[in-house]
């Protein structure tokens, strides 16, 4: 049969290699392969994902601030009388500070020495200092944000009895931050949150 182009009519025979008997056979390494950098960073970038993550569930578990709440509502649809409810709340302490509302401070007028404080039930909660003669509001809340400056079982004691003279003085009722009739139960779960917030 006629060659194509490129073929040849010389054959060698096939070369083969004898390796001697007391030489072992040559080591066979695995290929090593190098991860390119992008695998390297989607991998690192993992990593530090499940590590938020983990932070996440960490302070999920652990709480780092938590509010208590007590509201004090005028009853029978009635309303408090602004000068009435400002002599009160000066009778107790509490001044006129930071946000337009009054606070029960530790030492100076400043926000992070407020123990508790109290706002207007109607939005947006402020107080006008000027106009608290003739201002009425059907109730108040008062509010205790965890950790204080102080103790904070005492702050809670503290802010409990404003909200009793409250309710005492200008015929309200104490409630809770649902706006539900708070009772002798509520006010020692409101301890207990307050026990486990410190633990």
């Amino acid at each position: 049969t006629p060659l194509l182009a490129g073929e040849s009519d010389i054959l060698s025979p096939p070369r083969v290699y004898d390796r001697p008997a007391d030489r072992p056979p040559p080591r066979r390494e695995p290929p090593v392969i190098k991860e390119s950098k992008p695998v390297v960073k989607a991998q690192q970038e993992r990593a530090m994902k499940l590590q938020q993550q983990e932070q996440q569930k960490t302070s999920q578990q652990l709480p780092l601030e938590d509010i208590i709440i007590i509201n004090v509502m005028a009853r029978d649809r009635s309303r408090f009388s602004g000068a009435a409810l400002l002599e009160i709340l000066l009778a107790n302490h509490l001044r006129y500070g930071h946000h337009n509302i009054f606070h029960c401070y530790t030492g100076e007028d400043r926000e992070e020495e407020s123990l508790y404080s109290v706002v207007n039930a109607v939005k947006p909660g402020t107080f006008d200092l000027n106009q608290m003669d003739t201002f009425n509001t059907p109730g108040v809340g008062l509010f205790l944000r965890l950790p204080t400056p102080g103790r904070a079982m005492d702050a809670f004691d503290n802010m409990l009895k404003t909200a009793r003279s409250i309710a005492d003085n200008l015929n309200g009722e104490l409630r809770d931050e649902n706006r539900s009739v708070m009772t002798a139960q509520t006010i020692e779960h409101c301890r207990q949150r307050i026990r486990d917030f410190e633990m």
